[in-house]
């Protein structure tokens, strides 16, 4: 996974991220045994239906597109941790590239919290009245 950030108006920022193929690889494959433990295929027990009987019966696509719903949660979070982004609010993300095959590319745009500074407090002087 590689991410990036770059800086937006009104305390936002857009995190791009890429994930590699052999990531997806992965993740399609857990989601074909998350597909097998929820589906009844005649001649099969449940959660036993072989990779091949699945992908000709729901394509690899489907697949693929809940592999993608569940990496580009997990790889959001490591890029926000790893950039230390004190995130507000749910991210817009959006796929560039790799929708149907190859590498992932997304964007995420999230607004993070405002830093404030305050700049001349130091020489303030406060008269506290005796009581």
């Amino acid at each position: 996974m590689k991410s990036s950030i770059e800086n937006l108006e009104d305390s936002k920022v857009k995190v791009t991220i890429e994930v590699s193929e052999e990531q997806i690889e992965e993740a399609i494959d857990v989601a074909f045994k998350k597909i097998a433990k929820e589906v009844k295929m005649p001649g099969f027990r449940q959660g036993k239906a072989p990779r091949k009987v699945l992908e000709a019966k729901f394509g690899k696509e489907y697949a693929r597109t809940e592999a993608l719903n569940e990496i580009i949660g997990d790889v959001y979070f490591q890029a926000v941790n790893e950039h230390e982004l004190d995130v507000i609010a749910q991210p817009d993300v959006e796929i560039i590239d790799g929708q149907e095959a190859g590498p992932v590319s997304f964007e995420a745009t999230v607004e993070v919290r405002p830093q404030i500074i305050i700049e001349g407090y130091e020489n303030l002087q406060i008269e506290i009245p005796s009581i």
